[in-house]
Parts: C-alpha cells; sequence; structure tokens
C-alpha cells in the first residue's frame, strides 16, 4: 500500500513538472550567445528571440565541428555548434554542410604591427582573421593567445603579427 501511494505521488509530482523546462541558449545568424537562460518554458523563450530572428535550443545538446558548403561553391567552417542550430541557418538555398573534426582547421583574429627600428614607434595597427586548414591546421596547436610571431623584417622596421584570440 504504501509502495502505491509513493508510486503514485511521484508519477503527480513528475506528471506535473514541465518536460520543456531546462536551460536554453539563442544562436542568432548562427553564433551562439554565451548566457545560458534556466528554468524558464522554451517556448516562452521562442516568443521572444524569434521575434529578433533568433534560435532557441537546449544548453546541453552536443557540439560539433562544420564545414559548410554554400551555394557559390565556397566552403566556411565553425566549430562548437550544435546540429539543430546549423540545421536551421544553413538549411536550403543550395547551402550543404557536413561534420568534420575540429582539428582540421582553426581560425584566429590577429594584430598586425609595424615597428620603425628608428624611431621605435609603431604605425597603426591592423586587425585581421587568419585561417588555418588542412595541413596548415598543423600550426594550430602551436597558437596561443598573446604569441608574437614575426612576419617580415626590413632594414628600417619590424612587422609582427600578434594573436589574440581563436574564434569558433
Amino acid at each position: 500500500m504504501k509502495k502505491i501511494i509513493t508510486s503514485a505521488v511521484l508519477v503527480l509530482l513528475l506528471g506535473s513538472c514541465s518536460k520543456e523546462k531546462g536551460c536554453f541558449q539563442v544562436a542568432y545568424n548562427a553564433y551562439i550567445q554565451e548566457e545560458k537562460i534556466c528554468d524558464i518554458k522554451k517556448s516562452e523563450l521562442e516568443n521572444n528571440a524569434s521575434a529578433n530572428n533568433g534560435f532557441v535550443f537546449r544548453a546541453s545538446e552536443a557540439r560539433f565541428c562544420w564545414k559548410i558548403t554554400f551555394s557559390n561553391g565556397q566552403d566556411g567552417y565553425r566549430k562548437n555548434l550544435p546540429e539543430s542550430v546549423v540545421k536551421h541557418f544553413f538549411s536550403g538555398n543550395g547551402v550543404s554542410y557536413s561534420r568534420v573534426s575540429c582539428s582540421t582547421f582553426c581560425s584566429w583574429k590577429v594584430l598586425i604591427r609595424q615597428r620603425s627600428k628608428i624611431t621605435g614607434l609603431y604605425n597603426p595597427t591592423l586587425t585581421r582573421q587568419e585561417f588555418f586548414l588542412g595541413a596548415a591546421a598543423d600550426t594550430c596547436s602551436t597558437l596561443f593567445k598573446g604569441r608574437e610571431v614575426v612576419l617580415r623584417e626590413t632594414a628600417d622596421s619590424l612587422i609582427t603579427v600578434i594573436y589574440q584570440e581563436e574564434n569558433s
């Protein structure tokens, strides 16, 4: 009798909990917002996110690396995206995608600095993206935030690349 009552109470408690509640994240244009939003129904969050063209997904979804081939034949690579986000933003319009090993590519935000050897002063710094793919991806394992590499040296200047952050 005690087991039946305990089982009935447990069923009522579990039945009253919404399976829809949990921790979620929002992606805009396939870029995931870091903030996790918990203890809210997915449908409530979707109402707010969809107004801003966002896509809501469970924060616990498995994440992978992807090769995305656009309709013009160009390839793009993305890290740390759940399949639901990739499907939502990259399905249709001649775009295809496939899961790839994360060690096959990396992308870094870098600063390019030129210092005059004569005055010691720096020219304006440029910011750009460095992308390593395939055999060049072996370089990824040697990079870290703050690493400075000499790009070119002339008689009167030194041009260096400073690795700022790896992009996902």
